[in-house]
């Protein structure tokens, strides 16, 4: 029987900590903090579902943080999460928003064009009407 590694047991516990993470306290949003800066696209990626829809401000300073990972995959789910996962609308949030509109990831783009769209801001217009003038 194959012993799973560490990095598959923590993104196993990242995974379902995301699947009930209505509850969660900030003591345990600093214990999930440590992971953000993992070595592990992978763990970082489950660190970003496990924060999907926590409205809080240190779960939106990690996915700002994530939101700008090197791996397309977790620059997607968090910026998914901060664009339309929660409510909050600061000004940090919308700047992480509009630099990941000019991402040559169509998926992330698209992401971050929603999230601005959904807290109305003006900068939105240009970049739909840019996109619709796209040939993609």
């Amino acid at each position: 029987m194959e012993v799973p590694s560490t990095e598959k047991l923590v993104c196993t516990a990242l995974f379902a900590i995301g699947h009930n993470n209505k509850h969660l306290q900030v003591k345990h949003l600093k214990a999930l903090q440590q992971f953000q800066n993992s070595k592990s696209k992978d763990i970082r990626y489950a660190l970003t579902f496990s924060l999907l829809g926590i409205d809080h401000q240190l779960a939106i300073k990690i996915l700002i943080k994530l939101a700008q990972d090197r791996s397309q995959k977790v620059k997607d789910w968090a910026t998914f999460g901060l664009g339309t996962q929660i409510e909050t609308d600061n000004e940090e949030i919308r700047n992480i928003l509009y630099k990941n509109c000019s991402s040559k990831d169509d998926q992330n783009k698209q992401e971050a064009i929603k999230g601005l769209l959904n807290r109305k801001d003006e900068r939105v217009k240009e970049m739909i009407m840019q996109e619709l003038k796209n040939e993609d």
